[in-house]
């Protein structure tokens, strides 16, 4: 047992060691775009933004590789998960000083070029100033070294002088970094949610104010997750009571916009089949708490959702769970569905680009809302609604989710009713039409997302 630690501790080992090479290269580029005389005054734009990635790293380093982190961890995050994943991690950490190190061997060789194939006092960036002969080991592995010259069959002299000293070369690196650093959030997300750490409220409470999980993103993932532990405290203050709605349905489904203290809010429900007492059921109400709850908090955009102010529950004409959602600012009084803009026969057809940054925004929708635990099982055209109807035309810009008064965490049971409706098998996997053969799962969520971009 004492050699399978080891060993462990020597994997963790390894992928910090990533970490002082990354910070070099990250500091060289920082004083690099620094410079007024290349950038001008888009050079204090260039450091702010690589500053704050530069802080999101440092933040990202410290939840994964710090020992001391979480009481609730023996040893650092990264040391806990599984070997897979710790593999993964350890590919992507040497990803990032990689790519730095591309454009910092772009730059270098220009300075190399420009002055006759000697290197001066100004532009002398060998690798051996900024790195040393172990960390480039650990960089590039044994005999993987690149040339620190790669001269003009790299790139020419022009190409250099384009690439590497204007701002184009600059923004290309920054949109490089970006990108890696939103695919390794996602992959650090996909790896420890599943950690039996994540199963206890308390834990979750310290993740969620942990400054550095507040900065790569993961607080509020850990909060969302929080709503739905058997431990966790429902709000009280969102139920509303004793006010009266008259809700402005739009389209025939059971929604609305309405006013709430003078404020315009769009309105959802469900029935719901009260006990033989009358009351409903407590696991159903705590689902409703849950799904209010969490709509609530998802204040990310990423997640594509409203605002969720209150939830009622009437028994009055009719038995009825409501959601009731702040509408966007400056938006409509009422909203287009993508099934409407799908189906309009008027006005500009959108964009091939706009329906491509659609389809984005709602996957990742769906993949953040399936990352802590729930389902939507309502994932249909007509339930993606844009409030910027001002915009003029089918316009597809910040596309809206709705339809959650059905949603359910994956791994509990329908209640039922289940909706039926032959028109919408369209948008449902064969084993869920008529009396549904199989449970519902986040699959059936993809298939009905898969089919509405499809109609389109």
């Amino acid at each position: 047992m004492a050699g399978v630690g080891a060993e462990l501790a020597g994997v963790a080992l390894g992928a910090a060691a990533l970490v002082p090479p990354a910070i070099a290269l990250i500091n060289f580029w920082t004083d690099f775009i620094g410079d007024t005389k290349r950038f001008g005054e888009d050079s204090q734009r260039f450091v702010t933004r690589f500053s704050e990635l530069a802080s999101w790293y440092s933040s990202l380093q410290s939840v994964l590789f710090d020992p001391q982190k979480f009481s609730f961890v023996k040893g650092s995050v990264y040391q806990d998960l599984s070997e897979t994943d710790q593999a993964l991690i350890m590919d992507m950490m040497r990803e990032l000083p990689r790519i730095l190190y591309e454009y910092y061997l772009v730059e270098t060789s220009y300075g190399i070029d420009k002055n006759g194939g000697a290197e001066s006092e100004s532009v002398n960036l060998s690798m051996a100033v900024i790195l040393t002969p172990d960390q480039m080991r650990i960089m590039f592995g044994e005999g993987e070294k690149p040339e620190s010259n790669p001269k003009s069959r790299l790139l020419s002299f022009r190409n250099l002088w384009w690439s590497a000293r204007t701002k184009k070369r600059v923004q290309e690196l920054l949109v490089d970094y970006e990108d890696w650093l939103n695919r390794i959030k996602s992959t650090v997300e996909r790896a420890w949610w599943p950690r039996t750490f994540t199963e206890h409220y308390a834990n979750l409470q310290v993740i969620e104010n942990d400054p550095d999980c507040q900065a790569i993103g993961v607080a509020e993932t850990a909060g969302l997750k929080k709503l739905l532990l058997n431990d966790a405290v429902m709000p009280e203050h969102m139920r509303l009571e004793g006010s009266v709605l008259r809700i402005e349905q739009f389209d025939g489904s059971f929604r609305g916009v309405s006013s709430l203290k003078q404020n315009p809010v769009f309105v959802e429900w469900i029935k719901y089949q009260p006990t033989k007492e009358g009351f409903i059921d407590e696991r159903l109400e705590r689902r409703f708490r849950e799904i209010s709850s969490l709509l609530n908090r998802a204040r990310d955009p990423e997640f594509c959702v409203l605002h969720c102010r209150n939830f009622s529950i009437t028994e009055f004409p009719e038995p009825e769970f409501r959601l009731i959602y702040d509408l966007p600012e400056g938006s409509t009084s009422k909203p287009k569905s993508l099934k409407t803009i799908i189906e309009s026969t008027s006005g500009t057809k959108p964009s091939l680009g706009s329906i491509f940054r659609l389809c984005y925004e709602l996957a990742r929708s769906l993949s953040l809302f399936h990352s802590v635990g729930w389902i939507h099982r309502s994932i249909r055209s007509e339930n993606i609604l844009f409030f910027n109807s001002n915009l003029g035309g089918n316009c597809l810009i910040k596309p809206y989710i709705c339809g959650f008064e059905a949603c359910r965490l994956e791994e509990e049971i329908s209640t039922g009713p289940w909706d039926d409706l032959p028109e919408r098998n369209v948008y449902r996997h064969p084993d869920r039409w008529g009396i549904p053969k199989k449970s519902f799962t986040k699959y059936h969520d993809i298939y009905g997302m898969y089919a509405y971009l499809s109609v389109r």
